[in-house]
């Protein structure tokens, strides 16, 4: 049995996928198995992982119908056999020594969860960027091993991508992504992290992030709708383990603080679908937002988005009404006025 399953969604990565798996494969760290699932790819991607897995026994292919990326992660949980799991994508690909750092550290400090850092990098320029998911607040506990109890302020602010992420199998096997959707990431992070009770943060790059233009979420495509369904998960994993309470304030700004976000991304000609649903959604908790929020615990900026969402007629209203508003002068003027005309008169 391998000790660790690295889990490989691919779909149409014939570009990139030779250089992931080989990052892969040649790790420091040998004992893994290494779960590629085809989700329907069209391109020469299922060749590629067959000569993969023709030379090295550890690789092992699974094909299914395209899904999403939900899916095929999910398809290898199912099977994954380690005693940890590590998620990468197939335009992505890994430091050499990286599973055998995540690992060491794991063992050495029983971990269920590790979290560290990765570096993006632009496909077409090469720029890199090693600061995309600095958490400092995580230093800052002043611990090796803490568990979400101890980081409740900054919950919110975790890098939320599994790429960041060595898992305990133990921890995940019976959690599954949403499928369908994109933003799948960020429900499976609030799956996981309350029942992580130890955790490490180990400050350092180890996962290689490719930004691509025509990726799927940087495409800002229709999909970003699914956002809202995201959501709806989320708020209900809160409620269900009773915290939704003592999170709720949080919780509603880091919902609104997505949502507008993405609206500033999403293709124009879908803006105003994206725009109705965000109304939609803000107006139906518009209710228990004045009734049972404690309104000081909620920043300007989210109230003003929030209030500009349920006010406006349409998004392009909007979005003028989320500009910074031009100070009226006109009165200073008339009084700077008065003041000259006196002057003079009396000169």
């Amino acid at each position: 049995m391998a000790k660790i399953s690295v889990i490989v969604p691919i779909y149409n990565d014939d570009r990139y996928l030779q250089e992931c798996l080989d990052s892969i494969i040649n790790q420091t760290f040998e004992d893994i198995e290494i779960i590629c699932v085809n989700d329907g790819s069209t391109d020469e991607s299922l060749n590629i992982l067959k000569q993969y897995e023709s030379r090295d026994c550890r690789v092992k292919v699974i094909s299914q119908e395209n899904k999403g990326v939900g899916a095929a992660r999910n398809a290898g949980i199912k099977i994954a056999g380690g005693e940890y799991i590590y998620f990468i994508d197939a335009d992505d690909y890994l430091e050499l020594t990286g599973l055998e750092e995540m690992y060491d550290l794991s063992q050495q400090m029983d971990l269920d969860l590790l979290i560290f850092k990765l570096v993006t990098f632009d496909d077409e320029t090469g720029e890199r960027n090693y600061n995309y998911s600095d958490m400092p607040f995580l230093l800052d506990i002043g611990k090796d091993v803490f568990s979400y109890t101890d980081f409740k302020k900054d919950l919110f602010k975790v890098d939320v991508t599994v790429y960041t992420k060595f898992f305990r199998k133990e921890l995940i096997e019976d959690k599954r992504f949403l499928e369908g959707l994109i933003f799948e990431d960020n429900a499976f992070y609030f799956d996981y992290i309350f029942d992580a009770a130890r955790i490490h943060f180990y400050d350092k790059c180890l996962h290689y992030r490719r930004i691509r233009k025509n990726s799927l979420i940087t495409a800002a495509s229709r999909n970003h709708t699914n956002l809202i369904e995201v959501y709806e998960n989320i708020y209900q994993k809160f409620k269900d383990r009773g915290l939704y309470e003592e999170f709720r304030e949080s919780l509603f700004m880091r919902k609104v603080d997505s949502f507008h976000y993405r609206f500033t991304l999403i293709n124009p000609k879908y803006k105003n679908e994206y725009y109705s649903l965000m109304k939609s959604d803000f107006t139906a908790q518009k209710d228990e937002y004045e009734r049972e929020f404690d309104l000081e615990k909620i920043d300007k900026r989210t109230k003003r988005i929030f209030h500009a969402a349920i006010e406006s007629d349409n998004y392009v209203e909007f979005e003028d009404n989320l500009k910074p508003k031009k100070k009226d002068n006109s009165s200073s003027n008339a009084k700077l006025i008065k003041i000259l005309k006196k002057f003079k008169r009396k000169s």
